[in-house]
Formats: structure tokens, C-alpha cells, sequence
């Protein structure tokens, strides 16, 4: 019994040391020690005014990211707005309520190169209603909404919390803001 126990423990303390060594040969960065030199990802407005749109029989819903990217690293990063998100908070969680579709046949994503902010206008249109796509996955617009961008090096990248209200005539009235009527 006592041998079994020892070999047990010898065991567990060589599976630590073999990933250890892996996970070290991989260059796999381990430490839990905060980034001294972080991404940041920003929407750069607190409130962002959404308006709807309808085209046939889709109800389209389109609004603007003001967003800045400042790349506090000693490499270029790679933004893909094609690997973006709109999510919104589910209880003590966030769920994707909106992702672009994207070809990428051709294309190259743009980078920011060290210590380097810079800034982005990215369009978001989703379908709230009708046959098209992507969707609007949240039952409501108005609301608390953060952005995520995925990347290979650095994991999910998520930005501030902004709102997104969706343009009315009191929401127009409440801003100040002219409405042109046809």
C-alpha cells in the first residue's frame, strides 16, 4: 500500500515536470504575471446611435464602431474585422450577439505596428428581421455591448463597455439632433 502510494505521488510529480518541460520546449508562456506591454483594444464612444434600415423584406440594423487599437508590444499585431464580435453581458457572462460574414479570398488583415494607435470606423449591419444575414442574435438593440476581436498570438482582445441606442424621434429630440423627414 505504501509503495502504491509513493509511486502515485512519483508519478504526479513527473506528469508536472514532463508538461512543465513541454510547455517551456513549445514556448508556451505560463506565467500568471500581468503583460507589461499590452494590447488595447477601445470603441471610442460612450453611446453609439443605431438606425434601422428596411431593404425588401429584411429589417436591417447598422451602426459605426469609433474604435482605436493601441499595440503596446515590440511586434506588428494583425486586426481582423473579419475575427470581431458584438457581444452582450449574460448574467455573469458575455454572448456573441453579432459577427461579420467575411470572404477572405485576397485580402490582408491590417496591423498595427509597435506602439502604435490606430484607429478604425467598422461598420456593423445585422438583420433584426427577414431572411438575411448575419443576424442580430439579442432580443432588444438598446443596451450594454462590448467588442472582442479574436487573434492567433494574444487570445480574445475585448474593449470598454459602450451603449448602442437605437435612433428614434425622442432619441433624436433628446441629442438635439435635426430629423429630416421625406
Amino acid at each position: 500500500m505504501e509503495l502504491s502510494r509513493k509511486m502515485h505521488t512519483h508519478s504526479g510529480a513527473l506528469a508536472v515536470a514532463l508538461l512543465a518541460g513541454v510547455a517551456t520546449a513549445t514556448g508556451c508562456d505560463v506565467s500568471t504575471a500581468p503583460r507589461s506591454q499590452p494590447v488595447t483594444v477601445a470603441v471610442t464612444a460612450d453611446t453609439i446611435i443605431a438606425g434601422l434600415n428596411i431593404a425588401g423584406t429584411v429589417t436591417w440594423l447598422q451602426f459605426t464602431l469609433p474604435v482605436a487599437i493601441h499595440n503596446g508590444r515590440t511586434v506588428p499585431v494583425s486586426v481582423d474585422l473579419c475575427l470581431a464580435s458584438v457581444e452582450e453581458p449574460s448574467g455573469t457572462d458575455w454572448r456573441m450577439v453579432w459577427a461579420p460574414l467575411c470572404v477572405l479570398e485576397g485580402t490582408t488583415p491590417p496591423t498595427v505596428a509597435p506602439g502604435e494607435t490606430k484607429t478604425f470606423q467598422w461598420q456593423v449591419v445585422a438583420a433584426v428581421s427577414g431572411p438575411g444575414g448575419p443576424k442580430w442574435g439579442s432580443q432588444t438593440v438598446n443596451g450594454a455591448y462590448r467588442l472582442s476581436i479574436a487573434t492567433a498570438a494574444l487570445g480574445a482582445l475585448t474593449s470598454n463597455t459602450f451603449a448602442v441606442n437605437l435612433l428614434t424621434t425622442s432619441t433624436a429630440a433628446a441629442l438635439d439632433l435635426p430629423l429630416r423627414l421625406p
